[in-house]
């Protein structure tokens, strides 16, 4: 280490960040070219290619993974030693946070949280996004988001996660089409008229990860990719939609639907609150993440 350049160190930590160039130098205050320079010496220095062209997209190689969590324990060390009080006011606070969730989460837990944060919070700002076709590690790499919510187990070394808890599910059924019981036969309920959520790249259909090989015998009358649609099509059509029992349960009290326990035990889906370790120490991130993860109580049936 003894010809290396510690101010590298600050561009390699941006340039495994954010898998980009351009983002890394807008980040650092240099420029793009001067970036691109950082970046070849430090090839030159470790001998690897550290980031990597695949799919139109930059990417970490494995040595690069490797290096990426002890260069952020580096840069939090340093953090400590130059910030005297860590001490956050919540009422000065005027940060703001990107929360990347979907539909089903989106509707029954994003209106609690901006009330909690703007009672405790006033100057914070939140942003609720759609999951749809995301990347969600990419995007937490990138800074586009800083949390995302959902069914999240795995990831790369630098991402934290927090299981929050395990979702039930309950069948939504309109009994003006359906008897007033549902079939209590596994049979009889695969082949009902199902209305399923679609699945997508940022959050995985839930019925089909909590039905696993017996999703193949489901009848499948309609997908929707839109939660708020759901109730109307019920409202309209001979359909059922097994759905997270939180939402399930809120629907059938708007809509005067019923409700019904599936014949057979679904896996429940572990749903998990994640977020990128550079932000592990951050004063506002500490607060807003305990915050979600104690406000997010489904109501189960």
């Amino acid at each position: 280490m003894d010809k290396f350049d510690l101010n590298l160190l600050r561009s390699l930590q941006l340039l495994l960040k954010t898998c980009n160039v351009t983002l890394a130098a807008k980040a650092q205050g240099v420029s793009q070219s001067a970036m691109s320079y950082n970046l070849a010496r430090l090839r030159t220095h470790f001998g690897d290619e550290l980031l990597t062209r695949q799919g139109g997209k930059m990417v970490m190689t494995p040595f690069a993974h490797g290096l990426q969590s002890p260069l952020e324990e580096v840069f939090a060390s340093l953090e400590a030693l130059t910030v005297k009080d860590k001490s956050l006011d919540l009422a000065q606070c005027h940060e703001s946070f990107v929360i990347a969730l979907p539909d089903i989460a989106e509707a029954d837990f994003a209106p609690g949280l901006l009330a909690l944060v703007r009672r405790e919070a006033p100057n914070m700002t939140l942003h609720f996004n759609p999951l749809g076709s995301i990347d969600v590690y990419d995007e937490l790499d990138s800074g586009s988001i800083h949390f995302a919510i959902g069914a999240y187990l795995e990831g790369r070394v630098h991402h934290k996660r927090k299981l929050m808890f395990y979702e039930q599910f309950l069948c939504l059924y309109n009994p003006a089409f359906f008897d007033e019981i549902l079939p209590d036969e596994q049979e009889q309920w695969l082949a009902l008229p199902h209305l399923v959520m679609q699945e997508s790249k940022g959050e995985p259909d839930p019925l089909r990860r909590a039905l696993g090989k017996t999703y193949k015998r489901l009848k499948v009358a309609a997908t929707t990719s839109r939660l708020m649609l759901v109730p109307h099509l019920i409202k309209q059509a001979p359909v059922v939609s097994t759905l997270p029992s939180s939402i399930a349960m809120r629907f059938a009290q708007q809509h005067g639907f019923k409700v019904a326990v599936p014949p057979f035990k679904l896996k429940e889906v572990p749903i998990a609150l994640v977020w990128h370790a550079s932000f592990d120490k951050s004063p506002a991130h500490v607060w807003l993440r305990n915050t979600i993860s104690n406000s997010f109580h489904p109501t189960h049936g």
